[in-house]
């Protein structure tokens, strides 16, 4: 549920942000309010390309999975496909949980069937942890692969999914805001 209230939340951040943005604008001095609004844009493009690079990670898993689906003659391989490409949105556990419907699809036509899906999502969950990802949220965020990964597992342990889902772009957008706040006490001096 709390993944569900986020995206509603987006949604409503997306519909409204020009608005909201004003409202928060006008808490600050004017003369800051030109500069915020600046960090406020980089951190909207940080974000961007974070939802980009996750959509991006998601068709590919929706299309090799599909591909390996028909391949090994699964039924009902574009839905399942599908299904593993909207819960490889989520961070860790996405691409897991996406896995399930097939394994037991596949486990009920035969063990051999069973073990050939369970190795299809297992090698693709690697190459996407290994290749895939990092290559994309690099590449997008430049963000180091390392600093990803930490950011991820501290994300997920202090708030959960939510916090897994939040953590690269947060890791992301650490630059911008230091950059901002360090610009800021320069001047106040």
């Amino acid at each position: 549920s709390s993944t569900l209230i986020v995206f509603v939340l987006t949604f409503y951040l997306m519909v409204d942000s020009e608005r909201l943005v004003g409202i928060f604008l006008s808490l600050f001095p004017r003369g800051k309010r030109t500069k915020i609004k600046h960090l406020f844009e980089d951190l909207a493009q940080i974000n961007g390309q974070y939802i980009r690079g996750n959509l991006t990670i998601s068709v590919i898993c929706g299309v090799i999975i599909f591909i390996g689906l028909v391949f090994i003659g699964i039924p009902y391989a574009m839905p399942l496909a599908l299904f593993t490409a909207i819960m490889d949105i989520l961070p860790l556990v996405g691409s897991t949980i996406g896995a399930v419907p097939a394994v037991i699809i596949a486990f009920s036509i035969s063990p051999l069937t069973g073990i050939l899906v369970l190795l299809l999502f297992l090698v693709y969950q690697q190459v996407e942890g290994a290749i895939l990802s990092p290559a994309i949220y690099n590449k997008a965020l430049n963000l180091s692969p390392s600093l990803g990964f930490i950011a991820v597992i501290v994300g997920s342990a202090l708030f959960g999914i939510v916090g897994a889902f939040l953590a690269l772009p947060f890791a992301a957008s650490l630059p911008a805001i230091t950059e901002y706040i360090q610009n800021d006490m320069e001047e106040n001096k």
